[in-house]
């Protein structure tokens, strides 16, 4: 099957759910969106706080950036 076809075929399939429940294909979407964000969180800020430390920048953006990389990846989480 060619790229042009599943591309055909899932937009046929998403305009059958949405029809079907809306609500609940919305959902799906935003939890896979969501499911594939979430790792990409910790290695971001991980890469933001190395860099802080070897820039030796204040301990409140060290603080902030832990604070976000363990917030943000709660928060994902918890929407999945």
């Amino acid at each position: 099957m060619k790229i042009n076809e599943q591309i055909s075929l899932t937009k046929r399939a998403l305009k059958v759910m949405f029809r079907l429940d809306r609500t609940y294909t919305l959902c799906l979407i935003f939890g896979a969106f969501t499911n594939a964000l979430t790792p990409y969180i910790s290695i971001f800020f991980s890469a933001k706080l190395i860099d802080a430390l070897f820039a030796a920048e204040p301990l409140s953006s060290l603080i902030l950036y832990i604070s976000l990389t363990v917030g943000l990846t709660f928060l994902f989480t918890v929407l999945n």
